[in-house]
């Protein structure tokens, strides 16, 4: 019984919802500047995606690991557990992502082809510590979704006042090497594995000394790591006027192409203004 209705909440949030404004990503910029360890940032369009995005102030609701090509394994058991997990081609680009409906999986990157995308690059990463960051997701492919999680992140940041204060202090109790998992949270404990900051917390006293803390994993989302200073934001265009002062006036802004009409309640038309420039 709790398995099907589990099920059926998960159908409900997963409802893809229309956009207007939404403009996804140039996949061949992105697939172009990936390399194996980046992280992926995902603007979801679906219910629970607008959820996450919304109490956690962010446009961005889901995190995935880019790990290469197949090839780009270096541990030849790692390598075959992949390939266990993906029928893949070795020219796929492939992604690790815990996913709700369907746990921690591995898929080709072309599954995210028509989403907003920006890619992260941890700062200064060791080449050995992106293989053992690989291999501990790897590790854990197969792991259900925490849905609980997502319920528990909602009661936590609504207004203490809807909800008794007390919840807070225990929804979020830390249990390492849990059956399920969300995606922030696997590759929150992917990086402390290797000692990586994410956005840790750091003490000091009166004799200079200090310590950082690593964040407990289940208080990582995706916007977490969009705003660590240690990830580098790497941003694609669709159209890249180039280094060029000035090359944005050669950009294509007129033409035979026409809005729809839903665009037109949101986009211009028009540049009527530039000819009397």
């Amino acid at each position: 019984m709790l398995k099907t209705l589990s099920t059926l909440i998960s159908h409900w949030l997963l409802a893809r919802r229309y956009d207007p404004l939404y403009t996804g990503s140039n996949l061949h910029a992105i697939r172009y500047e990936l390399r194996p360890g980046d992280l992926v940032l995902v603007e979801g369009q679906t219910r629970v995606a607008r959820i996450i995005q919304r109490l956690t102030l962010s446009s961005w609701s889901h995190v995935m690991l880019y790990l290469g090509r197949v090839h780009d394994v270096e541990d030849r058991h790692i390598r075959h557990r992949v390939q266990s997990f993906c029928n893949a081609s070795p020219e796929d680009m492939l992604i690790l992502e815990s996913e709700m409906g369907r746990g921690t999986v591995v898929q080709t990157l072309d599954h995210y082809s028509d989403y907003h995308l920006r890619i992260l690059r941890p700062k200064n990463i060791r080449y050995q510590d992106v293989q053992t960051v690989i291999a501990f997701c790897v590790d854990r492919l197969g792991k259900e979704y925490n849905l609980r999680q997502i319920v528990d992140l909602m009661r936590y940041l609504l207004p203490w006042k809807v909800l008794p204060r007390r919840w807070g202090s225990s929804l979020f109790r830390y249990q390492p090497n849990s059956p399920t998992t969300v995606c922030s949270t696997l590759l929150a404990e992917a990086y402390a594995a290797v000692d990586f900051p994410v956005l840790p917390l750091i003490k000091d006293d009166s004799d200079g000394q200090y310590r950082l803390f690593q964040r407990n994993p289940m208080f990582v989302y995706p916007a977490t790591f969009d705003k660590s200073p240690y990830f580098d934001v790497i941003k694609t265009a669709h159209v890249d006027h180039g280094p060029v002062r000035g090359a944005y006036k050669l950009m294509p802004w007129r033409g035979h192409l026409q809005l729809d009409e839903p665009e037109q309640d949101y986009y211009i038309q028009d540049h009527d203004h530039d000819d009397k420039a």
